[in-house]
């Protein structure tokens, strides 16, 4: 069994292709039955030699946040990821019911629309990979069609939720697992070939494919190049004034800074190592941690929500009926550099971070805890 944060909807070409990857972290796991088999990988190995992380004198400091909406004051399915901006905050329910994507105005907190409305339709969407933000729209991608929507921040406001573009792209970049803005357009994690991310610009055109998985020659693995992607899934996000493409794997403690001027790039691992997996006596075969949860890229540093949950455990757990919490409660701050200079413990696990560095301020988003929207203050 194979971990991962990929949650596929009810798509079966998509499934088709990524059926591999499980949903160890997700709530859906306690239906299933307890007699589930599980398929032995053999001879699948994984190594690279990155630098391990450095400067860290092991201090966590406890985090204390502020309530700012419980999960009985949302409609949401799985509320997985946030951005506060300017007067408006947008949640992207990953389960989406009806609509994907909910706007509050903040920091008031009353609901103004849902948008991104579920289904096959010509504006509708059969799955989606987060979004990003800027000063007058919000992009969508549809996951399963390489398909872009613009939004404008003005028509939602006024509860006009029909896009104000929609751009389709090349099949290459299908399926899309996460995305970000870059200086030409997007960064597309994929599936499809060795290099694994997609630069693509906003008119419709692949530009370039790069990157692929930090591993030795030695060990890399042809016969199964789906789990093994699956396995290396990650988050990722840019920052254009540093030009800073950063990826953080889901499984196991890998972070990789490219940076997009220069054309370099250094990978940390850090004390849970590189994705892997692990066979126990009953040939049950899994990623060994669970690993970063997001990842920001700021002007000052990169902040990361890490889980660190050991799958073994967390399995025999599940199988007990024990309650397993979903996402992560560990926030890492790394230097531009990698390397790693404050460890917070937050008081809920979550699923998403919004770091505000002008005001030291983390707005975090909660599917499995009571308190969904939280609010800290870090003491940066």
């Amino acid at each position: 069994l194979i971990s991962s944060s990929i949650r596929p909807t009810c798509d079966i070409s998509v499934f088709d292709r990524i059926k591999w990857t499980t949903r160890l972290q997700m709530n859906k796991i306690k239906h299933m039955n307890k007699t589930l088999l599980f398929l032995l990988l053999p001879g699948l190995l994984i190594s690279c030699k990155p630098t391990p992380p450095s400067g860290d004198n092991g201090e966590i400091v406890p985090l204390t946040s502020e309530c700012l909406l419980k999960n009985s004051d949302l409609y949401m399915k799985y509320p997985y990821k946030i951005k506060v901006q300017d007067s408006i905050m947008c949640i992207w329910d990953l389960h989406g019911g009806d609509r994907f994507y909910h706007l509050y105005s903040y920091p008031e907190l009353q609901f103004i629309t849902s948008f991104a409305v579920n289904g096959r339709g010509p504006e509708e969407y059969i799955s989606t990979g987060g979004f990003c933000m800027d000063e007058q729209h919000i992009y969508v991608f549809d996951t399963s069609r390489a398909r872009l929507s613009i939004f404008r921040k003005d028509s939602l406001m006024q509860q006009r939720i029909s896009p104000a573009r929609i751009i389709d792209y090349p099949q290459a970049g299908i399926p899309i697992l996460n995305f970000c803005r870059t200086d030409q357009g997007f960064a597309l994690l994929n599936f499809d070939g060795p290099e694994r991310i997609a630069f693509i610009d906003t008119c419709g055109h692949l530009l370039n494919k790069k990157y692929e998985i930090p591993r030795g020659n030695t060990a890399k693995n042809k016969a199964y190049p789906t789990m093994t992607a699956s396995l290396w899934n990650s988050y990722l996000d840019y920052n254009p004034d540093n030009h800073l493409l950063v990826l953080v794997t889901q499984n196991g403690e890998l972070l990789e800074i490219h940076n997009l001027a220069s054309d370099s790039s250094r990978f940390i691992v850090g004390k849970g190592g590189e994705p892997d997996f692990l066979s126990d006596k009953n040939g049950l075969l899994v990623g060994k941690i669970k690993g970063y949860q997001d990842v920001q890229v700021g002007k000052k540093a990169i902040y990361t929500l890490f889980s660190g949950t050991d799958h073994q455990e967390e399995l025999k757990k599940m199988m007990k009926g024990q309650p397993t919490p979903d996402g992560g409660n560990l926030f890492l701050v790394y230097d531009l550099d990698g390397k790693l200079i404050r460890k917070f413990l937050l008081d809920h696990y979550t699923n998403g971070i919004d770091v505000h560095e002008d005001s030291n301020i983390l707005y975090t988003v909660s599917s499995s805890e009571e308190n969904a929207i939280n609010k800290y203050r870090l003491p940066l």
